[in-house]
Formats: structure tokens, C-alpha cells, sequence
């Protein structure tokens, strides 16, 4: 199984988390479907928490969607609230390849400052709600071959010195058959 950074950090949060009030595997609400009518599915739907972060280095940026409104009152950084809600979706459960999608199409959308990004304590620059979705073309890498996965997230942001924008930030990763790990791109554009 090969490491997805951001979101094995959150999930990694979220395993970790010693809140008595956290959520248990029946607050998941799974949806088995098997269009094949075979015993196993072939489909697994769910919805769970779900934040990720995009950093943007050459332009001293990071995006974050799927944190609370104010990031400070995020449960690992002693609030009380939970990241937000998303809907995932793992398909080819049979064939053993299993490709992801996940989807929250009313995020919150918070960007950094590269430089001044602490986690916990940090001040957003700007702020608003749009969407993020993950895609992996083979989740845990069991085909042994080529893998592709990423983030998207777009939505409208205000700025807190004032003005607006669009965000759009994006990152796409590679396994080669070698095993070799590629960054193909990563970028955050303000329009």
C-alpha cells in the first residue's frame, strides 16, 4: 500500500483521536452495491470526514478545504469541531484494483501563507466555500503498475485585506511500474 501524504495525515488524525464522542464505524452509513449480482460488492459508498491541503511552494501558498469554518476550532487543534463531511465512492472491490473518488461539493476553502503556515494558530489570507474531490486510480497500488491520483479543489474566496477570487488548486501524482514516485504537477491559480 503506498502512503497518499495528506489524507493519510487525516485519517491517521482521525484514528488517533481519543475524543469519546468521535465517530464509530456505525456512524458510517455504507452502501454495499453489486451490479453483478455477485456475493461481494463491487461498489462501496460512504461519507466520513475529509480535509486536504495543497501546497504550492514557488508561490508561497496552501489550500486547505474541508476544515471548520475557523480552522482554530478543529478538534486536534482544541476546538470541538470535526473536519467536514465528504462522500466517497471505491469501485473494482472484485477485481482487486480499487479506484477512489471522493467528493464534498460544499467545502470550506481556506489559503495560507506558505511561510507563515504553523497548522493550528495559522491565519487564513482568504476564505470561502466551493468544492474538492480526490481521485486514485488504483487506491492501495495493488496492480503493481502505473498509478495515478490527486486533489482538486475550486470555489469563491474573499481575501481578508479585501477583494475576491476564484480559487483553483490542483495536484496530480504518479507511481510509475518502477515504483518510481512523480510529482506531474501542483499548482494554486487565483483568477
Amino acid at each position: 500500500m503506498r502512503c497518499i501524504p495528506a489524507l493519510s495525515l487525516t485519517l491517521l488524525a482521525l484514528a488517533c483521536s481519543g475524543d469519546p464522542t468521535a465517530l464509530t464505524t456505525a456512524d458510517l452509513k455504507p452502501s454495499l452495491v453489486s451490479a453483478t449480482g455477485a456475493a461481494e460488492p463491487n461498489v462501496i459508498r460512504f461519507s466520513d470526514q475529509f480535509a486536504v491541503g495543497i501546497f504550492d511552494p514557488p508561490d508561497n501558498l496552501v489550500a486547505w478545504a474541508g476544515l471548520p469554518p475557523n480552522p482554530d476550532e478543529l478538534a486536534d487543534c482544541g476546538g470541538v469541531l470535526p473536519y467536514q463531511y465528504a462522500d466517497f465512492q471505491f469501485v473494482g472491490v472484485l477485481q482487486r484494483a480499487i479506484k477512489a473518488l471522493v467528493v464534498n461539493g460544499n467545502a470550506n476553502l481556506h489559503l495560507f501563507r506558505l511561510s507563515e503556515f504553523v497548522g493550528c494558530g495559522s491565519v487564513p489570507i482568504a476564505r470561502g466555500t466551493g468544492q474538492v474531490m480526490y481521485t486514485d486510480s488504483d487506491t492501495f497500488y495493488s496492480g503493481g503498475k502505473n498509478d495515478i491520483w490527486g486533489y482538486r479543489m475550486e470555489g469563491d474566496v474573499t481575501f481578508t485585506a479585501g477583494g475576491t477570487a476564484h480559487l483553483v488548486a490542483h495536484n496530480r501524482w504518479q507511481i510509475q511500474p518502477d515504483g518510481t514516485l512523480r510529482l506531474i504537477f501542483r499548482d494554486i491559480k487565483l483568477q
